[in-house]
């Protein structure tokens, strides 16, 4: 007989049950029988990096993270890098690596996203680029006097 339960500890589903045969007055209660609950698919874990500001000729590091727990089985992690907003155009290096460069073609502010799927769920994190204009330097010419 199931006196109680299940209660879960230790990644287990635990019974209390009460075996009593009856018949030659020997009963065991309280005995706890273990069953391992099938493992779930938990969505990828992602992390798009850091913020980062740099200038419009310059190249931004992407240096996202992703993982996952290897269900279901026979799956394979894939990510992508997207352009989430922002003005201009962004060009990827590689888009399906974790981590690549991007370049772009306006001064603004950007939200890169990246996204990590195992084939059935996926998880997304996103990073702000600020691309500042390039920097307006003017040099001026003075005459030297001679002595």
């Amino acid at each position: 007989t199931i006196v109680s339960g299940p209660t879960n500890a230790n990644g287990f589903n635990w019974w209390n049950v009460n075996f009593d045969t009856g018949v030659d007055g020997y009963s065991v209660e309280d005995f706890l029988i273990a069953y391992a609950a099938p493992a779930v698919n938990q969505a990828p874990v992602v992390n798009a990096g850091s913020d980062i500001t740099i200038i419009l000729s310059s190249i931004a590091l992407l240096s996202g993270t992703a993982s996952d727990d290897g269900l279901p089985q026979g799956s394979v992690l894939s990510t992508t890098w997207s352009k989430f907003s922002g003005l201009g155009t962004v060009t990827f290096a590689n888009a399906s690596s974790k981590v690549t460069t991007a370049t772009f073609s306006l001064a603004g502010t950007y939200t890169l996203r990246l996204t990590a799927t195992d084939g059935l769920l996926s998880s997304t994190n996103n990073v702000n680029i600020t691309v500042n204009p390039e920097p307006n330097i003017q040099f001026i010419m003075l005459p030297i006097p001679y002595p």
